[in-house]
């Protein structure tokens, strides 16, 4: 299902309801999701580690695409948020060499980028990110994320 372009989300996100969000915040919450946040923007990754922390995950974070793809091999995250403008490689490079890794292609990842253009979602979807979204996601928009890449709930696609 495409989410309306107001929510910033534009593929890969099934719907769900208000119960369903409850009760996949509430196994988040019990079984922290471990989440790497690669982003070179100080405000963007402050907000959205608190954002994600508020939801109750483990949140590690990385500036420079390298470190991002250390830390992936170190940590094995349960799924990673990347700008766009990473420093060195940026979010796209970095998230295909994420997916060109066998042991590590099956981590979700999401990447964030300032603005929607059709070119900046494309790209996304060239790299292999399992979903792209656009400012900074809401609460909403990170649990249902979460929800689906973390929890594997599909169910309701």
């Amino acid at each position: 299902m495409r989410v309306p372009a107001a929510s910033g989300i534009f593929f890969f996100i099934p719907a769900c309801d208000a119960q369903t969000l409850r009760n996949g915040d509430t196994q988040l919450q019990a079984h922290p999701a471990a989440v790497l946040v690669g982003g070179v923007n100080p405000q963007l990754g402050k907000q959205l580690a608190g954002s994600l922390r508020a939801l109750g995950c483990d949140v590690t974070v990385a500036k420079r695409g390298l470190a991002v793809l250390s830390q992936v091999m170190e940590r094995k995250p349960d799924i990673v948020f990347l700008d766009a403008a990473l420093q060195g490689l940026d979010g796209y490079r970095t998230c295909a060499l994420i997916k060109g890794y066998p042991r590590l292609r099956r981590v979700p990842v999401v990447v964030v980028a300032k603005q929607d253009h059709i070119i900046e979602r494309a790209r996304a979807r060239l790299a292999g990110a399992d979903g792209f979204v656009y400012g900074l996601p809401g609460p909403e928009v990170l649990s249902d994320l979460l929800r689906v890449h973390v929890a594997g709930d599909a169910s309701q696609s």
